[in-house]
């Protein structure tokens, strides 16, 4: 039998977590709980537990405000650091996570973009096929009529002469 329920573990996480809560430290003194249990309840629970800050979550937000979101962290000094993810309402460990995001989400980008400009080169040379036919055609076309005009020409004009 577990020792401590998963909701327990949740609402533990979940202060571990909080920009504006206890550290680690402070919640392994309070509850009696290890610190090595607590790191190892926060990578297995993270996704589990909703943190909400001003009724958002930051796992809701969108690719280029993560984005964003990093690169204005990269810029914040060291000192302020900590004050600066508190006003966020973010996690140090979701910045870590939002920059694979960010990354893979760029990658997808390019191998679709390459996807989709090899579509677009492929269906241009059909088309500069089919028009190279089309004018061919057409240049028959016109000659054979040329032709028909000359043969006209010649006909009628011996049925005038006589």
């Amino acid at each position: 039998m577990a020792r401590y329920s998963e909701d327990f573990k949740k609402s533990i996480v979940k202060k571990a977590l909080h920009p504006d809560g206890p550290s680690v430290t402070e919640i392994s003194e309070d509850t009696g709980i290890s610190i090595p249990t607590l790191y190892s309840w926060i990578r297995k629970l993270r996704e589990d537990v909703e943190m909400s800050l001003d009724g958002t979550n930051p796992e809701d937000r969108s690719i280029l405000e993560k984005q964003e979101l990093i690169l204005e962290a990269a810029s914040i000094p060291e000192s302020e650091f900590g004050a600066w993810l508190r006003e966020k309402g973010i996690h140090e460990e979701q910045l870590k996570l939002w920059r694979s995001e960010v990354r893979e989400a760029l990658k997808y980008n390019k191998k679709e973009e390459r996807k989709e400009i090899s579509a677009l080169k492929k269906h241009t040379r059909n088309l500069e096929k089919e028009l190279q036919k089309k004018d061919k055609a057409l240049s028959e076309v016109t000659i054979i009529l040329a032709l028909k005009k000359k043969l006209e020409g010649i006909w009628f004009e011996k049925d005038e002469d006589q």
